[in-house]
């Protein structure tokens, strides 16, 4: 691609990432003494999506995710990375890396929200990224006091038009434990 185009797609990610951060960072100043922070890790189970096409991924391809939560009452924002390894979806795919940030509501022991993700996908032909696309999840979370664990079922896609497309093999599957201080 041009290179104005490049600076411009850089631009625009950087930018929304700055503002998801400051959102983010401004957090727990407004829920007062009901804010905690939390690191989680854990793996996510990736399928080879029937309509997102642009997406590395393969069944059952593993990616690996290191997270800083940001909690207050009503649920928290996750900013965070990913980093798959072994991933088949695309010939000659040696790992991606995908950074992300998800809005996630909790009540009780349920979660559900949304994310922002963009993936660096370095392969035989360059390296490239593909570009923001979206998450839905929605899952369970059980508080043990310092450590959470939660499993979450995610749908990926890069359009808002697109989400009518759901087909039950495209979900994702995911865990994490974190740790909250």
């Amino acid at each position: 691609p041009p290179l104005h185009f490049r600076f411009m797609k850089t631009y625009l990610s950087a930018s929304a990432a700055c503002a998801v951060l400051c959102l983010f960072l401004s957090l727990p100043a407004n829920a007062a003494d009901t804010a905690t922070y939390a690191v989680s890790v854990g793996p996510r189970i990736h399928s080879d999506h029937s309509t997102f096409i642009d997406l590395p991924y393969g069944d059952n391809d593993i990616g690996y995710d290191l997270a800083l939560e940001a909690h207050d009452e009503d649920g928290y924002a996750r900013l965070g990375v990913e980093y798959a390894p072994d991933v088949s979806g695309i010939d000659g795919t040696d790992f991606v890396i995908t950074p992300h940030i998800d809005i996630i509501y909790q009540d009780r022991i349920f979660i559900g929200g949304v994310g922002l993700l963009d993936s660096y996908v370095n392969n035989s032909t360059g390296d490239d990224w593909t570009g923001i696309y979206w998450q839905l999840n929605l899952g369970l979370s059980f508080n043990f006091e310092v450590i959470t664990v939660a499993a979450q079922a995610y749908y990926t896609f890069d359009k808002w038009g697109d989400i009518s497309d759901f087909e039950t093999k495209d979900l994702e599957y995911g865990a994490t434990i974190a740790y909250n201080f």
